[in-house]
């Protein structure tokens, strides 16, 4: 009974944040326009891959287009265009966008515990994809021209970084740009930090790009009504290193 009572308040725990969350003037209209408007912008960049084959043209494209466009909708929506006349609110927008341009352009790396395991069955269901296979693992592998040899050792230490970039990313986006833009938007900050968490997707096999979207818009709900980032962190590194080991199982099996 006593076990039962425990799971019952963690499950609830988890639950609290949605509830508050859809039961404060939620507009599902919004939502619905947001999401339609990522997955077709999605499908768009995935046809005409803006990120790889336009330069430095489309990598600002696919930042800038769908937070100049998530940014119109919230203002339709709400019928309150003050945040938008704020300069600081674009002196931020510019920051963090300029931040994650440089980022793609340098091609620098970067639930809850509890809904651990099914995320990692859908993980690795995803792996047996063909865009996946091709895509993971990251880790450099043997390298015979350039003399590099991917030894336990610099696997080991590459995934550690590989993680730690993850961690990094959660405070970014489920912190940093959350809690900034919160004081224009309130809640709406979640949504308007969904467009820039998908478009640094990108490049990465589609249905991860897809799954992004909602997956940020949960993270973001729980970072914001319980304050911390733990569940993104570990739903992070917990997928991150599962497709990093279908990835070496699929080398391994197919080669």
């Amino acid at each position: 009974m006593k076990n039962f009572r425990i799971f019952t308040n963690s499950f609830y725990s988890i639950i609290l944040p949605f509830k508050v969350y859809f039961n404060s003037d939620f507009k599902p209209k919004l939502l619905a326009s947001i999401f339609i408007f990522l997955f077709l912008f999605s499908i768009f960049e995935y046809i005409f891959n803006l990120n790889k084959d336009f330069g430095i043209v489309g990598v600002i494209s696919i930042f800038l287009i769908p937070f100049l466009v998530i940014v119109f909708l919230l203002a339709k929506h709400k019928k309150n265009y003050e945040f938008v006349k704020s300069k600081f609110f674009w002196i931020l927008s510019f920051l963090i966008l300029l931040i994650l341009i440089a980022n793609d352009e340098m091609k620098i790396s970067i639930w809850i515990a509890r809904s651990f395991i099914p995320m990692i069955l859908v993980t690795i269901l995803m792996s047996f994809q063909d865009d996946f296979r091709t895509y993971y693992p990251i880790v450099p592998l043997d390298k015979p021209e350039i003399g590099y040899v991917a030894t336990l050792k610099w696997v080991l230490a590459f995934e550690i970084f590989y993680v730690l970039a993850f961690i990094a990313t959660e405070w970014f986006f489920r912190g940093f740009i959350i809690r900034e833009f919160e004081s224009f938007i309130g809640k709406e900050s979640i949504l308007l930090m969904v467009p820039l968490y998908v478009s640094i997707h990108f490049g990465k096999p589609f249905l991860e790009t897809i799954s992004s979207m909602f997956g940020g818009f949960v993270l973001g709900i729980l970072s914001y009504y319980t304050g911390n980032i733990r569940g993104g962190v570990f739903l992070h590194i917990g997928i991150a290193l599962t497709m990093e080991m279908m990835g070496f199982y699929w080398i391994r099996n197919l080669s």
